[in-house]
């Protein structure tokens, strides 16, 4: 077991430190208090990281299909225009000339 206290490596099973005299059973409570690693210590933190991830890949999904919906729908405009501009009587010969 390695002492919280000076960082000398003891013996497993001891109740103290054998070159400082710090005891074992009331720092360990401490360490594993302050030893949780970074998800432990910042747990909401990761949490409303997770949820703006999610947010803002949901909202990318949503606008690309917004804007798939608006192009075909602009698409079908354009080709009712094209196909009124080319089949319009003013653009066709005089029945009798031809």
């Amino acid at each position: 077991m390695i002492c919280p206290k000076c960082g000398k490596t003891n013996d497993d099973g001891v109740t103290s430190c054998a070159f400082c005299g710090a005891k074992f059973t009331a720092m360990s409570a401490e360490v594993k208090k302050e030893s949780g690693g970074f998800f432990q210590k910042h747990k909401t933190l990761v949490i409303v990281a997770i949820v703006l991830v999610i947010l803002m890949a949901g909202g990318s999904v949503a606008g690309y299909f917004i804007n798939a919906s608006k192009n075909q729908r602009n698409k079908g405009r354009m080709h009712s225009a094209l196909m009124q501009a080319v089949c319009s009587p003013a653009m066709q010969a005089p029945a009798g000339k031809w």
